[in-house]
């Protein structure tokens, strides 16, 4: 009998294409992914994945598994969502506001796409949104039940936040990868991807930096500063004028990317290309709430992040 949770295995080792880089953004071991995947493997009948020096990549009826595993799990979120609209219906979830705070590129572009849905599950919902800091945040989470917050956090910092806020609880969305963000036009960036700590043996990418970064993104640019891998020409003020000097191919923009082909950005693709980042830190997209938020409200605003961004 095939298990949810070798679907799950099985999806991440074809995004990551490693058997260690799998277990790690699993928080698994790599014997038990290599297990799973094997047993599932014999289950079947058939290769799922060739094993090769460069890395781990799907068969041709792996492909076709993969994609009818994504299938499965989405049909099982879909489950969830129909016993969400149920308890709505019958007057067993109530939520008369919701406070969501997070950071400009996440609300401009994710949050028009979940609100509708929202709002169609608590049509006498009061929503709000505030684009705010990361402090600011944690504090108003961690003192109000109706307040949650999304936002991108390394994942070294979670047991120093749960420390100093007793009554905030953290959910893991999805692992950050991170680009520099060019012009199709642009000639000032190595090719092959940026690795943080080793010797850059380039001449410095010009940055262009937003403003109101986050404090992740803000300790990602000193490194690469410090390591002479970019150098700002420009500060911005807001997104727009970021990416206005981006197309002109004047500078590069650090943009973080829910997986390898969905990069979080309202950005012209057809005008840019996505150099990635090796970071020695994993950095995740996580949802922060009070653990006095009500279950059911919490478990519906996962099934929802999860169906909407193809977080599975």
């Amino acid at each position: 009998m095939i298990k949810t949770e070798q679907l799950r295995y099985l999806i991440e080792l074809d995004r990551t294409n490693s058997f260690h880089k799998c277990a790690e953004n699993l928080y698994l071991s790599q014997p038990a992914i290599s297990l799973s995947i094997r047993n599932l493997e014999k289950e079947l009948g058939v290769t799922l994945f060739e094993r090769t020096p460069a890395g781990v990549f799907p068969t041709e009826i792996g492909k076709k598994v993969i994609l009818q595993a994504k299938s499965i799990l989405q049909e099982l979120n879909d489950i969830y969502l129909i016993c969400d609209d149920f308890q709505v219906d019958s007057g067993t979830v109530t939520l008369e506001n919701l406070n969501i705070h997070t950071m400009s590129s996440f609300s401009v572009n994710i949050l028009p796409t979940v609100l509708p849905s929202l709002q169609k599950r608590f049509p006498d919902t009061r929503f709000t949104f505030q684009d705010d800091n990361f402090e600011t945040m944690l504090e108003a989470v961690s003192c109000r039940p109706y307040n949650i917050g999304f936002y991108y956090i390394q994942n070294d910092e979670w047991d120093t936040l749960l420390q100093q806020f007793p009554t905030l609880r953290i959910d893991l969305l999805h692992d950050i990868q991170f680009n520099l963000i060019v012009s199709k036009t642009s000639d000032f960036l190595p090719k092959e991807p940026i690795q943080l700590g080793k010797p850059f043996h380039h001449s410095p990418v010009p940055l262009v930096k937003y403003k109101s970064s986050l404090t992740v993104i803000n300790a990602l640019i000193q490194q690469m500063i410090d390591e002479n891998i970019v150098e700002i020409v420009f500060e911005s003020p807001n997104l727009p004028l970021s990416y206005a000097y981006i197309y002109q191919g004047l500078g590069a923009l650090l943009g973080p990317a829910l997986n390898y082909d969905k990069p979080i950005t309202t950005i012209d693709r057809s005008r840019v290309r996505f150099h990635p980042i090796e970071v020695e830190h994993k950095v995740s997209l996580v949802l922060f709430y009070n653990q006095d938020l009500p279950e059911n409200v919490h478990q519906i605003l996962l099934h929802h992040m999860f169906s909407i961004l193809n977080l599975m």
